[in-house]
């Protein structure tokens, strides 16, 4: 197996350099940070993209050695509620990818997507550059609605489907957390060719032995062009790009 030397996290609803506790960010923030230092200190290296909330923003930030944070346009610049940014998702997917192109290195060897909305944007990146995506979901649509309590929303249709193309379409789907993994298999019933495991880099930091190493994902990747960006509700097939 080709050892893995750059890999792109996608985190585009929140960024992992605003504090916790402020606007949409909290402790995914703070776990998309540590995973990234961790695998920067392993010799990986780890460019992170998310949305621009502000003009007065730069283009990159370094938070340490071997981590970038690029702050994508999309839209415009502010921040938006999550239930705004699937529209935005046809861009972002352009943008990441002229970003990309523009990098020394111009090719990543992985994806890493956090939440569904990186995570739609993940298969379709994941097709153009024919690389692998892996996916972790944080928290999920179908888990979420049912334990709704008396007089909450439920999470959007939208969302529900989305986090079932990314079941399907991912090499690889990640837990953050042991006590996650019974009910995550249970909704997303992953198949054999698409385990669920914990993030080696971050295993060292439990208390509990690692778990044992799941199937190696596919060797070779076949997958029609994707859907991840149509919406809801459409078949979303498109011919392949020429």
């Amino acid at each position: 197996m080709t050892p893995i030397k750059r890999v792109a996290f996608l985190s585009l609803h929140t960024s992992p350099m605003e504090q916790p506790g402020s606007g949409d960010a909290g402790g995914m923030n703070v776990y998309i940070r540590g995973l990234a230092s961790a695998l920067a200190e392993s010799g990986i290296e780890v460019d992170i993209f998310t949305r621009s909330t502000s003009a007065g923003q730069p283009a990159v930030e370094h938070p340490g050695p071997g981590v970038r944070v690029h702050n994508v346009t999309a839209g415009p610049p502010r921040r938006l509620s999550k239930e705004e940014l699937p529209d935005l998702m046809h861009s972002m997917v352009a943008e990441i990818q002229r970003i990309g192109a523009r990098q020394p290195h111009a090719r990543y060897d992985v994806i890493h997507s956090h939440y569904w909305l990186s995570g739609m944007v993940g298969l379709e990146l994941s097709w153009r550059w024919d690389i692998p995506l892996v996916h972790t979901m944080h928290t999920m649509a179908k888990a979420k609605n049912l334990v709704l309590q008396s007089g909450e929303e439920p999470e959007p249709r939208r969302r529900e489907e989305g986090e079932h193309r990314i079941v399907d379409g991912a090499t690889r789907l990640i837990a953050n957390t042991v006590p996650r993994l019974p009910s995550w298999f249970r909704i997303t019933a992953p198949t054999p060719n698409r385990p669920m495991s914990l993030p080696r880099a971050l295993t060292f930091r439990s208390s509990r032995p690692p778990p044992a190493a799941g199937p190696a994902p596919p060797k070779a990747l076949h997958r029609a062009p994707s859907t991840c960006c149509s919406p809801a509700g459409s078949s979303g097939s498109r011919g392949r790009r020429s």
